[in-house]
């Protein structure tokens, strides 16, 4: 049996301008695109493919086109994990901004490593079962059977 990557199974079910259009979006999501960081407008992006904008937005409802961007936004954020983590260590020992660690950033370290979980209490608030004694279920079935024929 032939393993086939994620990349090379979206890339199977779309054509070479579907593909160059999820990579042109993801890039643009990111700032990619421009020098500045800022996104382009959609139609540029729709004529760096040379589709129309509405064939662009069409492209976008494609299951398989979807999971391709999804596949490439995932890529992409996992080349700059280091920076996020560097970024998250920075704010969690108050190295950034005011100086002072950040509740929050410490609350997702100590979460990332297993170190910080939510404890979760389950209580089952229900009845419990007394199973009846051969005695008491023939008296409730004589009860029913003389509601049933009136007698009661």
């Amino acid at each position: 049996m032939v393993r086939v990557s994620k990349r090379d199974y979206y890339k199977a079910k779309l054509t070479p301008q579907q593909q160059r259009a999820a990579e042109l979006l993801i890039d643009n999501e990111f700032g990619l695109l421009s020098e500045d960081g800022k996104k382009l407008p959609m139609e540029k992006i729709a004529d760096m493919c040379g589709i129309s904008r509405t064939t662009l937005y069409e492209f976008k409802k494609i299951p398989n086109f979807i999971g391709y961007k999804n596949y490439l936004s995932d890529d992409l954020l996992e080349t700059h994990r280091e920076q996020i983590y560097k970024a998250l260590l920075d704010l969690a020992l108050g190295r950034v901004g005011n100086k002072v660690p950040s509740v929050k950033a410490l609350d997702l370290y100590l979460r990332r490593f297993g170190l910080l979980t939510d404890r979760v209490e389950h209580v089952d608030n229900t009845s419990t079962f007394t199973p009846k004694s051969p005695d008491e279920i023939q008296a409730e079935i004589l009860k029913f059977s003389r509601m049933v024929n009136g007698e009661e």
